[in-house]
């Protein structure tokens, strides 16, 4: 029974994941209003996309290894290889070659946007997330499931508040 739960969450954000890297070929006008569906028009199923070359990310996640270094045989870059539509990496984090300076830049500007405009508890929240384990904080994208999820998988984090000198004091 737990692993049929673990496999469906893994399965719903590696879509998510999946879904994500299609967008980045998207205009900027089609990412920058995002809409609220009503009730009325959310979809009450969903028609998986047809499997990438890696397969999907939940059947094949056991073959992201470093003995597995192209998209087509390792899950991992395959669902992060939309990217590659946005820049070339290079031998360090700072020098790869741009290829879409407009989408970077468009995504720079939201998270600038974003910043400037958040509650305080927004900013509380994002703290957190950046501060914590990325594993233990990518949970929180699933939402109403967020809670069971971190019960039934032992997830755990040391990091449960704000330290008073953390807008002082780098860490």
């Amino acid at each position: 029974m737990r692993m049929n739960f673990l496999k469906k969450t893994i399965g719903i954000t590696a879509c998510g994941m999946i879904s994500f890297s299609s967008v980045l070929a998207a205009p900027i006008s089609v990412l920058a209003a995002p809409s609220i569906a009503s009730a009325a028009t959310i979809p009450t199923t969903v028609t998986p996309l047809s499997s990438p070359s890696w397969g999907y990310f939940v059947d094949n996640y056991k073959n992201s290894t470093s003995a597995n270094m192209t998209e087509s045989s390792n899950p991992t870059i395959g669902v992060l290889s939309g990217y590659d539509q946005l820049w070339t990496p290079g031998t360090a984090w700072n020098n790869g070659t741009i290829l879409n300076k407009s989408v970077l830049d468009a995504n720079i500007q939201k998270v600038v946007d974003m910043a400037a405009s958040r509650s305080s508890s927004e900013a509380d929240a994002a703290y957190l997330d950046d501060r914590r384990n990325q594993s233990y904080s990518v949970i929180e994208g699933l939402g109403s499931l967020t809670d069971v999820y971190r019960k039934n998988a032992g997830a755990t984090t040391t990091i449960n508040d704000i330290p008073a000198d953390a807008t002082t004091k780098r860490s």
